[in-house]
């Protein structure tokens, strides 16, 4: 409660005022990402707080639900099948195959079971139900967007145990994409001319949170 009235509330309204907003949270396995996110069955996370707050709103909104898995994109509204991103000649990156949803005919307890459900989750070194996949949840106003992105729990190489060559590779996908977030935010932050954002699955598709807006000038 305390995290969504101190700016959760501020985000939400931001899509209504149709503002284009992406909020993340990171940090290792274990440290609670998901939690203040989705929540559980007594305390509600900032995701369904925003949802219930957005309905009430008079304004057509739909939403995607997109999980980055082992460098692949994969629908979870629609049982996981595969997305593709294709890149225009005018580098706008177009999702195929991705199901949109309107939040006015969806509870907001079924958006939930639904990603809970179809969302990777496996044992790590320090959390047994680990999240081992990147979760965007992507609100749509026309045009404008909010993402809501729960980044899957990294570990140090040193703390990791590698039980097969597939957690193995987890784990290096996992953190070869939150590194080249990093660099791709630093370039935002930096002003350079060049943002590395084709260098995985995630900075592909939140390539539309890098662009700087251009400001109207008035008078």
């Amino acid at each position: 409660d305390d995290l969504f009235n101190d700016f959760g509330m501020k985000i939400t309204f931001n899509l209504v005022k149709k503002i284009d907003t992406t909020f993340y949270v990171y940090g290792q396995t274990g440290s609670g990402k998901t939690h203040t996110i989705m929540g559980n069955d007594k305390v509600p996370g900032i995701l369904p707080l925003i949802l219930k707050v957005l309905k009430k709103q008079n304004i057509n909104l739909t939403f995607n639900c997109i999980q980055i898995y082992n460098n692949k994109c994969l629908d979870i509204l629609n049982n996981n099948n595969e997305i593709y991103e294709r890149e225009d000649n005018n580098g706008k990156i177009h999702l195929t195959n991705v199901k949109h949803l309107s939040l006015k005919t969806e509870s907001v307890t079924n958006i939930i079971n639904m990603i809970k459900q179809n969302r990777h989750i496996g044992i790590s070194n320090q959390n047994n139900q680990s999240s081992r996949s990147h979760l965007l949840f992507r609100i749509n106003n026309g045009n404008h967007f909010l993402n809501i992105l729960d980044l899957a729990g990294s570990e140090k190489a040193k703390d990791s145990v590698y039980v097969n060559k597939d957690i193995y590779r987890e784990n290096i996908e996992i953190n070869k994409s939150i590194l080249i977030l990093k660099e791709c935010i630093r370039s935002l932050k930096n002003n350079n001319s060049h943002i590395p954002y084709r260098g995985s699955k995630l900075t592909k598709i939140l390539k539309d949170s890098f662009e700087r807006k251009q400001r109207r000038k008035t008078k």
